[in-house]
């Protein structure tokens, strides 16, 4: 027992006391040592609560606290479980130069130009070794900074866009020289690198004449021939993403599709239909036909400016196809058949009143959803996976039912999206189909289409 002489001590100087006299001199020192250890861990855990009680609570009891108070209870990691690796956030500029340069693949021209003018970087690796937008032919500006050059060095072109800002912009000599003057311009670029072609003049419309349009299509299609021929291992076509350009009765882009393996957007801008004979429209639509057909692009976007009022099924039947856009007049009467088909967008190419068949004259204020344009009761089981037309959702509705239990619930849709748009029928009356706003039936199919149609 230890005397009762040292009952005033302090209790470490007790045990201090006590290891020094009645244990091992090696044990009493590792044995005060760890005493010592303990008191002062006491210690600063009392002036870690003190620092909380004024700053708060430290991050991660804040941290947990807001998560319980979610509901969410942070998982516990179990004995002998390894910490999970925490994921660092790279910057786009610390990415090594290969890498960078295959995720600009993935964006188009006019997104790389706005991502070129962020820093310095971007712009000497974008606009620096590339050139981004080109017009074509060659601007006043461009052919002054060729004939100013010592030296040319052919960058790799990005994009080619239509320079029809007038009719002298493009020669209407005879295509031979055309042809000769694409050719010779060409020859200064390096089209490797080529992933878009714009070729649809600025300001065309349906009043454009009919000799300017022609010596525009034919700049096209001489041009269009002219990338296709292979002058390296692959064509100038062959990395195209995007492609605009302007048809006419010809409707020559057909034979190109097949030059076109990585085509994302495709868009035909049709002109010069009217004042046509019945042959000349119905070789036009056999073409048109067959391009829709060949087309691998999952976007299509078809504008036609104008077109006489012919009553004649159009079919655009593709398996590729997600995203279809038609800007034509009301009587344009297309049916679809595009099984992959997602999202249909319609829309005319010059607002104003309703131009449908026998529309009534007092009721031509708003568009007939369903009818102007695009037949809706085509896609019946034909378009399968569609979500959207016309900006009314129809996904709710199931194509496995009858066509008349489809028809009943889908036309509810429309109405109501008639009704938005400011229109004043009742469902009876506007599901009329005479001179009402809604079909009744499904019209069938020609026996075949594109080149194989007869009329």
């Amino acid at each position: 027992m230890v005397p009762s002489s040292r009952g005033a001590l302090p209790q470490l100087e007790m045990v201090k006391y006590d290891l020094a006299n009645w244990a091992k001199p090696p044990l009493a020192r590792a044995m005060v040592a760890g005493l010592e250890t303990r008191r002062s861990l006491r210690l600063s855990k009392r002036r870690h609560r003190s620092a909380s009680s004024c700053f708060g609570p430290s991050p991660r009891k804040r941290i947990r606290s807001a998560l319980l108070s979610q509901g969410v209870r942070p998982a516990r990691r179990m004995p002998g479980q390894a910490r999970p690796a925490v994921m660092r956030r790279w910057c786009l500029l610390e990415l090594p130069l290969a890498v960078l340069e295959r995720l600009l693949l993935f964006l188009d021209v006019v997104a790389l130009a706005k991502l070129a003018a962020t820093c310095s970087f971007l712009q000497q690796l974008v606009a620096g070794r590339h050139i981004v937008v080109l017009d074509f032919p060659f601007n006043r500006a461009f052919v002054r900074e060729l004939a100013a050059a010592a030296t040319v060095e052919k960058k790799p072109v990005l994009r080619l866009q239509s320079l029809k800002d007038d009719e002298t912009a493009v020669p209407d000599d005879e295509e031979v020289f055309v042809e000769y003057m694409v050719q010779s311009q060409l020859a200064l670029l390096s089209l490797a690198k080529l992933r878009e072609v714009q070729l649809v003049p600025p300001g065309l419309d349906a009043i454009t004449a009919a000799t300017q349009v022609a010596g525009y299509v034919m700049f096209d299609r001489i041009l269009l021939r002219c990338l296709a021929t292979p002058c390296a291992p692959r064509c100038a076509l062959a990395n195209l993403t995007r492609l605009d350009v302007l048809v006419d009765k010809s409707c020559h882009l057909e034979e190109y599709m097949v030059h076109l393996p990585s085509l994302l957007h495709l868009g035909l801008t049709v002109s010069n239909l009217k004042n046509i004979s019945t042959h000349q429209y119905e070789t036009f639509l056999c073409r048109l036909e067959a391009t829709v057909q060949a087309c691998r692009a999952p976007e299509l976007a078809v504008t036609v400016l104008a077109e006489t009022k012919r009553k004649v099924v159009k079919v655009f039947e593709n398996r590729v196809v997600e995203r279809l856009v038609v800007t034509a007049p009301c009587n344009f009467n297309l049916h679809l058949a595009m099984p992959r088909v997602v999202e249909v967008v319609v829309d005319r190419p010059e607002q104003g009143l309703c131009t449908y068949y026998k529309s009534p004259v007092q009721d031509r204020l708003l568009h007939r959803g369903g009818l102007c344009t695009v037949s809706f009761a085509s896609v019946y089981q034909r378009c399968p996976n569609l979500r959207t037309f016309a900006g009314v959702d129809i996904s709710s509705v199931s194509m496995e039912m009858t066509f008349t239990k489809w028809n009943n619930r889908v036309r509810k849709l429309f109405h109501d999206s008639y009704r938005r748009c400011g229109g004043e029928q009742e469902l009876k009356p506007w599901a009329r189909s005479r001179r009402g706003r809604w079909f009744a039936r499904q019209e069938p199919l020609p026996a075949a289409i594109g080149h194989h149609r007869a009329f």
